[in-house]
């Protein structure tokens, strides 16, 4: 690619809404724009980067990958809105959001058109954008609008073919992420298991959303979404006689505990749910400690709840429950789930049923108990390894990958003309949070210093221009020959000076650098250059090109 044809340019200065390094360096070299607050366009640089690191892991993959394009717009069901994507409406009214997860499309496309062995195996590789309404101001590239994702999902007929696929792709993941030199957190559910349901990947940026928990004594190490913690009476106590007390606009958790003057994991909190169990929508009340989140995937594997939404107060009020002093102390006939650390704290507060009031020394089985008792919380700060007992560190991070057995359900006909299970797995990398990361670790003050496997280009051909055009021609052949040895070339025969040449070099991070200039020539000679040397060193033309190929296959 000659950068004289190239319409994109380079900038001196960051744009003052760039706050993260990894924005501000590709920004000014040329690889993403900010268009709109949180939405970036891919300029050449960035999407060569991107199909570059695409391309190093599907050529690690022995299985054939079909590529498919699933729907951007989908339609969803029910008075709650999407839970992820960005809602629309259609000029017939209809309810519409730009699509997340390309699961439900694949799930249907399988539904329909795989019903034989004679099919499998089969892997059908997706490259979508997951439509987020959840942007994080400063955040950059690790959570924009539009992640680029490039999602893998392999059929078979047998466990064994699955499981042999899986650990292929897990591998290639582990390679390519080995390449990139970042400091990555591994995470697998369940923890230690021959063969995990689910193994993330994860970047640790004071940027990230995500709360990775680790163990410094065993090692297990998770993610919030899956993390599991030690459960523990935290005090003891005899169950004291249940009292109802007056509290006056205490319809909040923070509100009651400052009236009250106790801490929040004194407290029972009532989350109110509509789901659909069993195949009926119905209220569910759920109880948690009140100093801890829900986790509301993990209430639904543990219920077999389908969908849910936030109950409305009507729903609420039907079942003889007060809104904003609920609890589920008298109720009767609705079903109530329970988080596993309510049974072991006693003479907590709840909601009395009644305006205005709260009951004090609510305890577990003697004043209410529950359909279900599961862990159904996150966890926080503090909290102690379920596996060994020691407090768990918490980092800030980003996931950039993540190989996973999909939720499946699927049959088709075998040999022997029966209906057996279709089985599956499924990976999912992230390539511009990668990008992101890999710019925010390789750089110096100079500009990025990419890996190869992410890097745009392998080789950047400088040419410096001279009056009597003696480094031109030499600068072609060489360029040609580049190409010819199947190399990727990013050529700078602009008309510029030899120092605007090298500082967009060096921004740009291409790992090796060649110049080519009118003494240089007259020597017989080049400049070879690693974006990670100090200083450039004569290189031969005969030498050139098997120095290169050297240095490209390490």
């Amino acid at each position: 690619m000659r950068m004289s044809s190239l319409f994109i340019r380079t900038l001196r200065e960051a744009p003052s809404q760039a706050v993260l390094a990894s924005h501000q360096y590709l920004t000014r070299a040329g690889y993403v724009q900010e268009i709109g607050k949180g939405s970036f366009a891919l300029l050449p640089f960035g999407l060569r980067a991107i199909e570059t690191l695409e391309k190093a892991l599907l050529d690690g993959i022995p299985s054939q990958v079909t590529f498919l394009e699933t729907p951007s717009v989908l339609s969803y069901e029910g008075s709650s809105s999407p839970r992820n994507g960005l809602g629309l409406v259609d000029s017939q009214g209809r309810q519409l959001t730009l699509a997340g997860s390309p699961d439900g499309a694949v799930d249907e496309i399988v539904r329909q058109h795989f019903n034989s062995y004679r099919q499998l195996p089969a892997v059908v590789g997706i490259r979508h954008t997951l439509w987020e309404d959840e942007v994080h101001p400063g955040n950059g590239l690790f959570y924009s609008r539009m992640p680029k994702t490039l999602s893998l999902y392999g059929f078979f007929q047998q466990t064994e073919e699955r499981n042999a696929w899986r650990a292929q792709i897990t591998q290639r993941v582990e390679q390519i992420l080995a390449g990139l030199d970042l400091p990555l957190l591994k995470t697998a559910a369940p923890h230690n298991a021959p063969e995990p349901i689910s193994t993330e990947w994860f970047f640790p940026h004071a940027a990230g959303c995500t709360t990775v928990y680790t163990c410094t004594t065993c090692g297990y190490t998770t993610s919030k979404d899956n993390a599991r913690f030690s459960r523990q009476a935290p005090w003891s106590e005899e169950p004291l006689p249940l009292e109802k007390v007056e509290t006056p606009d205490c319809k909040t958790i923070d509100a009651l505990v400052a009236f009250l003057h106790i801490p929040k994991e004194r407290t029972a909190k009532a989350v109110f749910l509509t789901g659909v169990l069993n195949g009926k929508e119905q209220l569910v009340i759920v109880i948690v400690p009140g100093d801890r989140e829900l986790d509301e995937q993990r209430l639904a594997a543990e219920t077999g709840m389908t969908s849910w939404r936030p109950a409305l107060e009507e729903e609420i009020s039907r079942a003889g429950v007060v809104p904003g002093y609920g609890s589920a102390v008298g109720v009767q006939g609705v079903f109530v789930a329970v988080d596993a650390q309510i049974p072991l704290s006693a003479n907590l507060v709840a909601g009395a049923n009644q305006h205005g009031y709260h009951l004090l020394n609510v305890n577990y089985g003697r004043d209410f108990t529950a359909n279900l008792v599961a862990e159904i919380t996150h966890p926080k700060p503090g909290d102690r390894c379920p596996y060994c007992g020691t407090v768990m560190n918490t980092e800030l991070a980003v996931k950039v990958a993540h190989v996973e057995y999909p939720a499946g359900g699927h049959v088709i006909m075998d040999a022997q003309g029966k209906m057996s299970p279709l089985y599956s797995a499924a990976c999912h990398i992230s390539p511009l949070r990668l990008l992101a990361a890999a710019a925010e670790t390789h750089r110096d003050d100079f500009g990025l210093r990419l890996p190869r496997v992410i890097s745009p280009f392998q080789v950047c051909l400088v040419l410096i221009p001279d009056k009597e055009n003696l480094a031109g021609p030499a600068a072609d052949s060489i360029y040609g020959q580049l190409l010819g040895a199947g190399m990727t070339v990013l050529y700078d025969d602009r008309n510029e000076r030899a120092g605007v040449k090298f500082n967009d070099a060096d921004l740009i991070g291409i790992p090796i650098r060649i110049t080519v200039s009118q003494r240089g020539i007259t020597a017989g000679t080049v400049e070879f250059k690693r974006r990670s040397d100090p200083a450039p060193a004569p290189v031969t033309l005969s030498e050139l090109i098997p120095l290169i190929q050297r240095n490209v296959s390490e």
